[in-house]
């Protein structure tokens, strides 16, 4: 059973998997995934997921979150994520950045995009209901 924390510092949700997932980008395994409100546009879905498959969006909830093994990975991860969803970058200079940042972190060297969100992230639900297509 997951340990999970609301409203914790800068996260929506904080979960925290007893069970390791496999996953070798950019260290092996995640165990904490950190949740924030975040809309991604649909056509930016598949540049997110060539960039890591530990990127989760809910696109009907309005939330995105990062599964890594640390929580400095997931803030790094998600300040990428908002430049590819910005337009600065695609998933292969994503992972490039994001590989960059971590070094730089795990060496105790500054790496902002690990301890803090560089871009403002909303503390309002932002629910993508889409249309109703079937009536009563």
């Amino acid at each position: 059973m997951p340990l999970i924390w609301y409203n914790n510092g800068q996260w929506k949700r904080t979960i925290v998997y007893r069970d390791e997932i496999p996953h070798d980008f950019p260290q092996p395994t995640d165990v904490i995934e950190n949740f924030i409100n975040y809309q991604v546009p649909p056509e930016k879905l598949s540049v997110l997921a060539k960039f890591d498959g530990s990127i989760i969006v809910e696109k009907t909830k309005g939330e995105v979150s990062s599964r890594c093994e640390i929580e400095a990975a997931n803030f790094t991860a998600l300040n990428v994520i908002n430049h590819i969803v910005i337009g600065k970058l695609n998933s292969e200079k994503a992972r490039e950045v994001l590989c960059k940042v971590m070094s730089a972190y795990m060496m105790n060297r500054p790496a902002p995009y690990a301890e803090a969100f560089q871009f403002d992230v909303s503390t309002e639900e932002k629910f993508d209901k889409d249309i109703v297509m079937i009536a009563d």
